[in-house]
């Protein structure tokens, strides 16, 4: 049996914002707007997220299209939704393009494309699949390195890296061969000319760039590169000289968060601005960085709520799971608790908007769709 939660207009959202429901009866996605009235049928098997008013989708019959706001569909495609973490987001439009992985001659290969499904480039093999300051990443098979084109699918940065991450603020940290067998990561700019070198934070790459910010080995670095905000200090900041250690976030906006593990005791949180300031402790045991305005805690015994920039708690502690937000809204899960007095457990699911209102919900598993 199924639960709707349908409320009343929230907060005003940006226009032509739909987000993907799950109908368990039929188990099948559609779409609703933000007050949680069904836009579009649900009849896919994936329901992509909206960008720039067009959606990738899944068919009935397994094959991939992208739809309007209307739910027709503007045109088919080869294109298929990708095997990750994001894959239920499906692939998203950046000024009229988007990149698709076609895999019909056993090759996974990115393929560009415009609005009316024409390609505009076809590429040897993956793609990062989004632009980011109008560029995105390129491997090239041939010789085993990544390389940058435009929207236009011209080569704007030649494949000469090991490894390329998006740009941010103008910036996008790579990895280069250096002599024979040497490697050095850093920064290069949107020409391809080296602007710095960086070590990162504990073997990933170097952090992206946010408010003129990055993470890095032992803290934070600006454009400069020059280390404005020392791991060092932190530790001082927050252990006080006990032995203990911190694990530092991406700058999300103005905030980054801190995770303070003392040795031998409880971990705890807190949020620095880009200057290094502790701008709240969070008194949660687990939080996760600001989306859209709000980050999710966890509180013992309750479950994960939200707060906002300020530390204050503007959805109470309730549920299993709490995503980020995106466009006024999460994906959540409930707390399991027991149906019809029947003595059988479930769990809700759904999503919901900057207040904690459910604009849709249902009983199951099945998780919400990822595109929000």
């Amino acid at each position: 049996m199924s639960l709707w939660g349908c409320f009343s207009r929230v907060q005003a959202q940006p226009p032509n914002v739909l987000f993907a429901f799950f109908d368990p009866k039929i188990e099948r996605q559609g779409y609703i707007d933000a007050t949680g009235r069904a836009r579009i049928a649900p009849r896919f098997k994936k329901a992509g997220r909206f960008s720039e008013g067009l959606a990738q989708v899944t068919d009935e019959l397994g094959e991939s299209a992208f739809i309007d706001l209307t739910g027709a569909i503007v045109f088919r495609t080869t294109g298929r939704f990708r095997d990750d973490s994001d894959s239920d987001q499906g692939e998203l439009f950046t000024k009229g393009r988007v990149i698709v992985y076609d895999d019909s001659d056993s090759m996974s290969r990115g393929v560009m494309l415009d609005r009316s499904g024409m390609v505009v480039r076809r590429f040897d093999d993956w793609t990062r699949g989004t632009f980011e300051n109008g560029l995105t990443a390129v491997y090239e098979r041939a010789n085993e390195r990544w390389g940058y084109v435009d929207i236009d699918g011209r080569q704007v940065i030649a494949p000469t890296f090991l490894k390329a991450e998006p740009f941010s603020e103008g910036l996008a940290a790579v990895e280069r061969l250096v002599g024979r067998d040497g490697h050095e990561q850093g920064y290069i700019d949107q020409q391809g000319q080296w602007v710095m070198a960086c070590e990162p934070w504990r073997g990933g790459p170097c952090g992206p760039f946010s408010r003129g910010r990055a993470r890095v080995r032992d803290g934070y670095i600006d454009k400069q590169g020059r280390r404005v905000i020392r791991e060092d200090d932190l530790k001082e900041k927050f252990l006080s000289g006990r032995p203990g250690d911190l694990d530092l976030s991406d700058f999300a906006g103005d905030l980054a968060l801190v995770k303070i593990c003392p040795e031998g005791g409880d971990s705890q949180l807190a949020y620095i601005d880009i200057a290094g300031n502790d701008v709240f402790s969070a008194r949660f045991k687990d939080a996760a960085p600001f989306s859209d305005g709000l980050a999710a805690v966890y509180a013992p015994d309750k479950g994960w709520g939200y707060i906002n920039g300020r530390g204050e708690a503007v959805i109470a502690p309730q549920f299993r799971t709490a995503g980020p937000f995106s466009d006024g809204v999460a994906r959540v899960e409930g707390r399991r608790v027991e149906r019809n007095d029947s003595g059988f457990s479930d769990v809700q699911v759904g999503i919901i908007d900057r207040r904690g209102r459910w604009l849709r919900r249902w009983w199951g598993e099945q998780p919400p769709p990822s595109n929000i």
